[in-house]
């Protein structure tokens, strides 16, 4: 046939040859191209068989469409699966089963294109798509054999669940019918039956015959068939089992029949019926296959499932799929086959266009910009705006016009398509389909015209067609290479659309343009990333509800229920959600406010007069109970009536659109956030011209009319219509839990409406906070605080309690529907006693009021609407609004107020009772406990006592709730009790039984009281997802951290994550997700490392380090060039460090109190006289902390401690005295058990100091102390008591042993202690009997009166009313030592001697201080004119400097200063920092040494620091100071610089000056500012230039109260990475040292400050792995490459050297490395000498000739060099010449290069030697990075061509590797090997068929491997090799197959194989400077 098309030779569309074909990596493309020939007999009968599917389904049938595939090639696009889901839509199937879709479905790639196709597609709608394949890994996307199935539309509700057999044979799902019914489908693929050899080869048979074997190693001859069919009936039993009904189909290669032990057998055992042969009376035809005369693929059924049928049939060849398989199908009756209908499900919803398409910005503006115009809306709007009128129809008319502009609008934009989608990108894939169909047409003869002419309707352009098959086969392959190349090249334009879109930003937000760009491709990293782990994930469409579960008696309690009923009917389901819902909301009903008086009292919206009376707190109500009244007290106004405003303002309205996140969902009218987005993304034209003018003026007005709209309702009470409708969307709680009462509900509001309430109630919510309005105790839902806060309170509540031992009780409550039970009058009501405008209130009740609330499951928004009755009052603002957290925010606040009025609570107080804290209630939103205790009282209260207390609490508080409209869900409460116990040695525990009375509590609803669980101590609660008990044992915790981190683990695993993806999900993912709890976790370090362990070989090995990597490595600071991987313990301890800096910085706040209080009784409980937290190195094995000792050991570990403003350590009261542990501890007598036995009896007796158990004379012991007996003849404690009991006798007598250590004799002191430091009143015990020489009276403690009284008993005396010089005497009424008061210091008579009198801090930045007149002559200076001062601050790598110089405003200089600015990291900003505050320090010390006033000054401070300027001013407008703020870096400077000009009365004004003015201007025409800054700047370089190196411990500023000290210096910024760096250094450190084998001097030589500032740099981030491994000689070299796998070549790539390790790369022999480091020496020379580096001439020509006598393996010898130089050239050679190509450079290189900048008159100023070692680091860094990406082209080449042959190298290497298991192996699976190597390369030369038997035959062959040496068959040859092979006469004698230029030959030249070498660089020129 000469043109068998016959009239479509036309002209159709135009198919263009590329001029460059890519390799085709696809062998399904050339199966495509391979002929498919029919058989006479197929090509006579091509015609439909059976039933004829119809085009368009019948109403109330379900379809099945299934074939084999013969393959899919898909690509970005879809390609083949695009074709197959909109042939399904054509179909309208609901399933698509097909076999040998031959795509590897477990490569991500694969997934993402078939999932991304499913929904980019919309005719697909919802779906669920399995595919399975082998888990073999193919080479290519190309794997044969696999399954798919594919549901869609109405039926995907059905779904149950879905899943594929491991070995790729068969998909299924399960689907649920009426009557708890299922039927499942399955579709299978059975491989043919190969008879012959299957070595080399990749077929479905041989992937799964090596599975087969290596699973049973027992069967000498696995049959894939046998075991598919065995395998297939278990599954399928399984499925019947659980009362399945069956449907399979598929190709099975059988016909039905032929064989009894086949299918039949599957069939009479299942009982399954062929439904074509049931319906059609034919079991042979029609022939499926294009080759044969049988059926081989058909439909298999259970009896109820087949006796649905309506229609079944076969379809012709290529009727629909370019196949040689026929496709089948069959309708069946939905109702018959699942009991009911489909319930229709709602659309898949889309939007019409997204706004951050500029170019669909620009359409939606065009076509909004017409419609309002048309429709004279600025007219309108103007009228409403000016009018003084209501006039509520003009502005719901205009809301309406502008919603429907807003929808035209939305339909004039294109969509936005992905890339592929592109037009291009569509005619190229519809060419290759046509040119597919033609091609198959000419190789069959199969008449296609129908199909080919109606894609060429689809296509619209007619051009001329090949008209044979060689020209359409040539064709064929140009196009599908140019449709490749078109979605490549679309792909890559991503990166430069960010560009784009960055700068587009840049320029309209004024934004600087990198940031801009780095966060928006981190934001497309971790989206990427996330679509990479739903891609591996069982997919499918999103579900909603499409059938409900209810209890069959509707008076049964669904909580309680167990008889269930399903609801499937769409009315039904709508009729009882409804009603839940209004159940739901109507929960509060029947609550004070809703009923009786209180009902008539206050209407829905909060707007009668009865609001006003609470809120001035005049409301009375005679029947309103205690409680109630109670809650409505606290409800009067907080704050002034109506104080904020009711207007939105534009910038407000944009500020909240502007990070609101477009793909939210609201708005129910359909005007969605890509509405309002569009009113500022960028639109596609240029911003000056016409029509981008009248864009932005569009945009400009659109924001106007939305905010006139708002305003209209706000000032007027109106309701658009458009916001009343509220959409309840119904999700399930639990996936395929339908259970009517386990639904969560979000309201979906109008998104303008819902703004409103964001902003307004934010708005208060700042402004509460401002002025601390809120109760302390909630902490959800405000600024400054998070969820971490509340559960480290419970931490260190219990911490209190082990060091105390105190008893505690702790109510775990549960709040029922939390926003949903808002009642809207209390909301208002509460809002506005905030600050809320009365408008803004009444506008959000009245729309809730009057709303309609509509439902959204899967089946759609219902029509229907249930509202607010009085019959069904409706509640709860819900889920979704906008002010639902802050309303419940400001409720909380009020009712915590109303329960602390009556409330017993918990007080803690620190031992000395100066710290003291109750706490109520603590609550996080819906979370919150309470807790009781009886802190004071001693001996401790019974169980009983505290029960009912917390009874009596946890009862106010649910009725508290309750009057509010809540209620507690007290089948969820539980509580705790902590009481210790104590062993015979005294050894506390924590009672674990449950004891004391039963809590019960009542509930107010009517119901029966209930008892609340009682949890043993050991026993953990969830608070805010952490896991805590009170004992401290975190095992739960460890267990879900663990499982955790493990799952996250397994996704690293098995996803398709590149080396950065695995980054991205380590930080952004892991590190969150893992370490969430660990801030108030106190895990050890074998804990953690054990639960990471799994997850991080994972990760490490994923972001491309081998898993067994030195861990120092792997966690080492990326200064010390480590791969910065952070461990979990370290994460612990940095997150406990930085918690407990940031709020013990702030001590007014409750968690800086209950620190402190808990660091106290710890101190106190320990006895030492040094802070544990200061002293972190001394075993303390009496320290009975978990948390606080967690955190002593990692400050132990990192070598920090904290400096403090209060170490809490008990004082010594006497000269002479000791802290008794110090003494047991230091003497080193006694184990830890009797340190502990010890500790015990000093606690029982209250003692701390000796002084505690000496008797008044303070010379011998109070022997009722020595003896252990507490008695009153001795001193007692003042303090709060250790709840400690007496331990047993055996640890008395070691507390006699420690008091020994004090003794020379029995009881008498070997020094006696002296006079007392303090007064009676501030001495911690009371003593008997005291005694004042001046009354000369002696007093008497009276136990009865608790008084002092005279000798006489006459007069009383409180304790501290006692004469001042009273002190403690002998019980004999002698007088005992007397009282040495500290007298006053002299007063300084000079200002100079006063500064030495301040604070150490303050002197140090005063002492340089200059006057030109004396201290009074300067403050009426001050008083008289207006002063000027500037200050200026600078750093070196070194040091840190400030000056400041003070003027008048006439420029006379009265005053200048100059310092130090200590730090540990240099810091300008903490320069500047200084400067100022030294200047403020300054006038606060002189007036209060003159003692004046300067009220009238006013004060000008000049910096150049905006920086400085812009901290001082955030920090002024902040009113509250939260804890994170703290942590900003250098908060302490500008802390104190704040609190000093608070200080001060008169004004300061802070002004910003440009510095170096006199660097183009002369001085003298400088304003005085800008000469004043020179001044400073010259004061600040004088004082570095005589003091070049400043200390780096910082003193502790006086507000600044916890600093952390680490060895290297003071910290006050990047608190955590410095305290990772500082933890973790030490073990990379000692790594370096003895891999290196370096001493202490040579690494300590090292300049890692130039190291660490180079490698951070930006441009090293990419390359950051391969530096690692270079930085540690790791890098993957042969002798590292061969060594992980034998199969890697050893040698060099580029010359003979048999070993190639790191060295060498550089010191290669070969020509190009030759070449290169010539080119090297002449770079670094050219570098060096060029002015940027201003290189000291001497230092370059040493750093030049070292690099080259190492090129030349020769030593650098100092003696050479001159005498200043000699060090320098010492301390290299000690490092190593080789290491500066990995960045380590001696320190002497700065130094040197410092003296010569310094020198040099020429030179710049601003430069330093740290920057030029910095750039000479980066310098070697770049050209090694260039130098390892020469040597891997050498290695695995450079451009396609080499790249192939390296490949082809390694795959044949890999080969041989495998062969050499040859023998070694099973004797049955030897025969997957040829006798030779060169034999296998011959018969399937293709890299890609080798790499896929490698991965087919690799892990079978090494377990036959092993298994053979377990049988010990090693050496056992197989029959065959007895027999001569037909084919070795030709082949050589077999070697191994490696690259001969490794000394390891591939093959002699006799083989008949032959391997090309990899091509060679063209040899370098000759080198003349002797290198190499």
């Amino acid at each position: 046939m000469s043109d068998p098309s016959g009239s479509v030779q036309e002209d159709l569309i135009n198919v263009e040859p590329t001029t460059a074909d890519r390799i085709q990596t696809q062998t399904r493309q050339r199966q495509k191209r391979r002929t498919i020939k029919l058989t006479t007999y197929n090509l006579r009968n091509n015609e439909p068989f059976g039933d004829v599917m119809a085009e368009k389904k019948e109403a109330g049938t379900f379809r099945i469409w299934g074939s084999n595939f013969n393959g899919l090639n898909i690509d970005d696009s879809g390609g083949d699966f695009m074709e197959l889901c909109e042939e399904a839509t054509t179909m309208q199937v609901d399933i698509i089963a097909g076999t040998e879709h031959n795509l590897d479905a477990r490569k991500y790639y694969v997934r993402k294109v078939c999932y991304e196709t499913c929904m980019k597609n919309r005719q697909v709608g919802h779906y669920k798509l399995q595919m399975s394949s082998t888990p073999i890994e193919a080479a290519t996307l190309y794997k044969p054999g696999g399954t798919l199935l594919l549901a869609r539309g109405n039926s995907v509700a059905r779904i149950i669940e879905g899943g594929d057999d491991d070995m790729g044979r068969w998909s299924y799902i399960r689907m649920a019918a009426r009557g708890n019914r299922v039927v499942s489908i399955v579709t299978a693929y059975q491989p043919c039956d190969v008879r012959g050899t299957q070595k080399g080869k990749f077929t479905v048979h041989a992937q799964q015959t090596s599975i087969l074997r290596e699973k049973y190693m027992n069967d000498p001859k696995p049959n894939p068939r046998k075991y598919f069919r065995r395998d297939l009936m278990s599954f399928l039993k399984s499925l019947k089992a659980k009362g399945d009904d069956l449907i399979v189909l598929g190709d099975f290669n059988e016909a039905l029949g032929n064989d009894p032990a086949g299918m039949s057998k599957i069939c009479r055992e299942l009982v399954l019926s062929d439904v074509m042969k049931m319906r059609h009376e034919t079991s042979e035809k029609p022939a499926t296959y294009a080759r044969g005369r049988k059926r081989l693929d058909y439909i298999l059924m259970s009896e109820r499932c087949a006796i649905a049928v309506r229609k079944c049939g076969y379809e012709p060849f290529n009727h629909r799929l370019f196949s040689d398989h026929r496709g089948m199908f069959v309708d069946m009756d939905t109702e018959m086959l699942f009991g009911n209908l489909d319930n229709e499900l709602a659309s898949m919803q889309y939007r019409d266009f997204k706004a951050r398409d500029p170019k669909a910005v620009s359409e939606y503006l065009q076509g909004i910009g017409t419609y309002l115009k048309e429709h004279n809306f600025s007219e309108r709007l103007k009228r409403l705006s000016e009018s003084d009128k209501r006039n509520d129809p003009l502005a719901e008319g205009l809301d309406k016009d502008l919603k429907r502009a807003c929808l035209y609008a939305a339909k004039q934009c294109r969509k936005k398509r992905q890339t592929p989608w592109s037009p291009k990108v569509i005619k190229a894939r519809d060419t290759v389909n046509i040119l597919k169909r033609l091609l198959g047409m000419y190789r069959t003869k199969i008449n296609m015209k129908k199909s080919i002419e109606k894609l060429r309707s689809k296509a619209g352009r007619r051009r001329t067609l090949p008209i044979n098959e060689k020209d359409c086969s040539i064709a064929l392959r140009e196009a599908q290479g140019e449709l490749k190349k078109t979605v490549k090249e679309a792909a890559a334009h991503r990166r430069d659309h960010l560009e784009n879109l960055a700068e587009i930003y840049a320029l309209r937000e004024d934004k600087d343009k990198s940031a801009v760009l780095k966060h928006l491709i981190k934001a497309e990293d971790i989206k990427a990333m996330y679509a990479k782990i739903r891609a591996i994930r069982k997919h499918q469409s999103r579900q909603g509800i499409t059938k409900l579960e209810v209890p069959v008696n509707p008076e049964d309690d669904p909580k309680t229920c167990t008889q269930w009923r399903t609801v499937e009917l769409p009315e039904e389901i709508l009729l009882l959600l409804r009603k839940r819902n209004q159940s739901h909301f109507g929960q509060a009903e029947g609550t004070p406010f809703t009923v009786g008086k209180m009902r008539q009292d206050f209407d829905f919206e909060g707007a009668q007069e009865t609001s006003e009376l609470v809120l001035e707190g005049d409301y009375t109500n005679e029947e309103t109970d205690r409680i109630t009244n109670a809650v409505i007290k606290f409800a009067r106004k907080h704050t002034t009536m109506n104080s904020r405003s009711w207007r939105i303002t534009e910038d407000e309205f944009m500020g909240k659109i502007k990070n609101w996140k477009e793909s939210t969902s609201t708005s129910p009218s359909g005007i969605n956030l890509s509405h309002y987005h569009a009113l500022w993304r960028p639109f596609d034209e240029p911003e000056k011209s016409p029509i981008g003018i009248r864009h932005a003026k569009t945009q400009a007005f659109l924001i106007t009319a939305r905010v006139t709209l708002i305003n209209y309702a706000m000032q007027t009470g109106y309701v658009y219509d458009r916001w009343k409708d509220v959409v309840n969307v119904m999700l399930l709680k639990e996936p395929e839990n339908h259970k009517i009462h386990r639904l969560r509900v979000i309201h979906l509001y109008e998104a303008d409406y819902n703004l409103v309430l964001g902003v307004k109630w934010r708005d208060a919510l700042h402004h509460a906070e401002d002025n601390q309005l809120l109760n302390p105790s909630n902490y959800g839902s405000r600024p400054g605080r998070d969820a971490h806060d509340p559960v480290l309170i419970e931490e260190l509540e219990m911490e209190i309690c082990r060091a105390s031992r105190k008893g505690l009780v702790k109510l775990d409550i549960d709040a029922a529907s939390c926003y949903d039970r808002i009642l809207p009058v209390l909301a208002s009501i509460i809002s506005r006693s905030y600050g809320v405008h009365k408008n803004v209130a009444f506008i959000n009740a009245k729309t809730l009021k009057e709303a309609r609330y509509k439902l959204k499951t899967m089946l759609g928004v219902s029509e229907e609407w249930y509202s607010h009755t009085e019959d069904e009052p409706i509640y709860g603002t819900g889920q979704g609004s906008g002010n639902s957290p802050t309303i419940w925010c400001f409720l909380n606040s009020v009712l915590f107020d109303t329960f602390e009025s009556e409330a017993h609570g918990a007080l803690f107080e620190s031992p000395d009772r100066k710290l003291s804290l109750r706490l109520y209630m603590i609550g996080f939103v819906d979370d919150s406990s309470g807790q009781v205790n009886a802190f004071g009282e001693h001996p401790q209260p019974s169980a009983d006592k505290l029960i009912r207390r917390m009874k009596q609490d946890g009862q106010l508080w649910n009725d508290i709730l309750w009057s509010s409209g809540g209620d507690l869900n007290l089948d969820k409460c539980s509580y705790h009790h902590i009481q210790y116990a104590f062993s015979e040695d005294g050894e506390p525990f924590l009672s674990g039984t449950n004891y004391g009375p039963p809590l019960v509590l009542s509930s107010t609803d009517g119901q029966q009281p209930r008892t609340i669980k009682h949890k043993s101590s050991y026993e953990h609660h969830k608070t805010l997802g952490v896991h805590k008990s009170p004992s401290g044992e975190h095992s739960e915790q460890l267990r879900v951290l663990k499982k955790k981190s493990d799952e996250h683990g397994n996704t690293v695993e098995t996803s398709p994550f590149t080396r950065h993806d695995t980054w991205t999900f380590y930080y952004a993912i892991w590190l969150t997700s893992v370490g969430y709890p660990l801030p108030s976790c106190s895990f050890t370090f074998p804990q953690l490392d054990g639960a990471q362990r799994k997850a991080m070989n994972a990760i490490i090995s994923r972001c491309g380090y081998n898993r067994n990597t030195a861990r120092a490595i792997i966690f080492g600071p990326s200064s010390l060039g480590g791969a910065n991987f952070r461990h979990l313990w370290v994460e612990q301890g940095v997150m406990q460090m930085t918690c407990f800096i940031k709020h013990w910085r702030l001590p007014q706040t409750q968690l800086g109190q209950l620190l402190r209080i808990a660091v106290s009784w710890h101190q106190t409980a320990l006895g030492t006289g040094v802070s544990f937290l200061v002293d972190t190195d001394t075993p303390l094995p009496h320290f009975e902390s978990k948390w606080l000792k967690s955190l002593r050991n990692f400050l132990s570990q990192s070598g920090s401690h904290f400096t403090l403003d209060d170490y809490h350590i008990p004082t010594l009261q006497r000269e002479g005295d000791q802290h008794i542990m110090d003494e047991v501890l230091a003497s080193n007598l006694f184990t830890p058990i009797q340190i502990r036995r010890i500790n015990y009896c000093r606690l029982h007796l209250q003692v701390i100091t000796l002084s505690d158990i000496c008797d008044a004379s303070g010379a011998r012991f109070d022997f009722e102390m020595y003896y252990g007996r507490v008695s009153n003849r001795s001193s007692q404690t003042t303090w709060h008591s250790f709840n400690q009991e007496r331990p047993s006798e055996t640890s008395w007598r070691l507390w006699r042993r420690a008091c020994n250590l004090f003794t020379r004799d029995f009881g008498a002191l070997s020094i006696p202690l002296g006079d007392w430091h303090y007064p009676i009143s501030q001495l911690r015990r009371r003593w008997p009997c005291i005694f004042s020489p001046s009354a000369q009276q002696y007093f008497k403690w009276n136990h009865d009166q608790n008084k002092y009284l005279t000798t006489d008993g006459q007069t009383p005396y409180d304790w501290d009313d006692c004469p001042t010089d009273s002190h403690p005497c002998s019980n004999r009424l002698v007088p005992g030592k007397g009282i040495v008061l500290s007298t006053a210091p002299a007063v300084p008579e000079t200002f100079s001697e006063y500064l030495k009198t301040i604070t150490s801090w303050e002197y140090f930045i005063l002492r340089n201080i200059e006057m030109e007149y004396d201290p009074y002559a300067m403050c009426e200076i001050f008083k008289s004119k207006s002063i000027v001062a500037c200050s200026d601050g600078g750093a070196t790598a070194d040091a840190g400097s400030f000056g400041w110089m003070m003027s008048t405003s006439e420029g006379e200089r009265i005053a200048w200063c100059n310092g130090a600015a200590p730090r540990t990291v240099s810091s300008s900003f903490r320069s500047e920092g200084y400067g100022m505050l030294s200047i403020l320090c300054f006038f606060t010390r002189i007036t209060q040494f003159c003692g004046t006033d300067l009220a009238p000054m006013a004060l000008t401070v000049g910096t150049d620091s905006e920086s400085l300027i812009t901290r001082i001013e955030n920090e002024t407008a902040k009113k509250i100071i939260h804890p994170n703020d703290t942590l900003v870096a250098d908060w302490d400077i500008t802390h104190e610089i704040q609190h000093n000009l608070g200080f001060h009365r008169f004004r300061t004004i802070i002004e910003h000056v440009r510095g170096h003015q006199d660097d183009d201007t002369p001085y003298n025409e400088l304003s005085l500012l800008a000469q004043l800054n020179v001044d400073a700047d010259e004061l600040a370089s004088q004082f570095m230039r005589e003091h070049p190196r400043t200390k780096s411990r910082v003193p502790r500023l006086t507000h600044n109260l916890c600093q952390l000290e680490l060895p290297e210096g003071s910290i006050n910024g990047r608190y955590k990475n410095t305290i990772r760096t500082a933890t973790l250094r030490g073990d990379l450190w000692e790594y370096l040292q003895a891999r290196n084998s370096w001493t202490d001097e040579a690494i300590s030589a090292i300049d890692w400050t130039a190291f660490d500032h180079a490698y951070s740099r930006g441009a090293f981030f990419n390359h950051r792995i391969a530096l690692v491994k270079h930085f540690h000689g790791i890098s993957p070299t042969g002798k590292i490459a061969h060594r992980n796998d034998p199969s890697q070549p050893a040698g060099c790539p580029s010359c003979d050297c048999l070993l190639e390790e790191e060295d060498h790369v550089i010191l290669c022999p070969s020509p190009i490395r030759r070449q290169w480091r010539s080119n090297f020496i002449e770079g670094l020379q050219r570098f060096l000498d060029s002015a940027p580096m201003d290189s000291n001439p001497y230092l370059s020509d040493i750093l030049r000739h070292g690099v080259l006598l190492w090129f030349r393996n020769e030593h650098y010898d100092p003696e050479y060099v001159h005498p200043n130089f000699q060090l320098l050239v010492i301390e290299q050679n000690a490092i190593g010449w080789h290491h500066l190509f990995r960045g380590r450079l001696s320190k002497e290189w700065r130094r040197h290069q410092d003296i010569h900048l310094s020198t040099n008159e020429k030179s710049d100023p601003k430069k330093s030697g740290a920057q030029w070692s910095r750039s000479v680091v980066t310098h070697f860094l770049q050209r090694w990075l260039q130098l390892w990406k020469l040597r891997n082209n050498s290695r695995h080449g450079e451009d396609p061509e080499t790249v192939a042959i390296a490949l082809r190298i390694q795959v044949h290497r890999e080969l041989a590797q495998l062969y050499s298991f040859r023998h070694e192996i099973m004797p049955r699976d030897k025969d997957l090997f040829y006798l030779t190597v060169a034999e296998h390369i011959e018969a399937h030369p293709g890299t890609t068929v080798i790499r896929n038997w490698l991965s087919t035959n690799r892990t079978l062959i090494v377990a036959s491997a092993k298994e053979a040496v377990r049988r010990s068959l090693q050496g056992i040859h197989s029959i065959a090799t007895y027999f001569p092979s037909p084919v070795r006469a030709t082949i050589g004698p077999q070697t191994p197959l490696v690259p001969p230029s490794h000394g390891m030959p591939l093959a002699t030249p006799s083989q008949a194989i032959s391997v090309p070498p990899l091509p060679r660089v063209p040899s370098a020129p000759p080198v003349t400077d002797g290198i190499g």
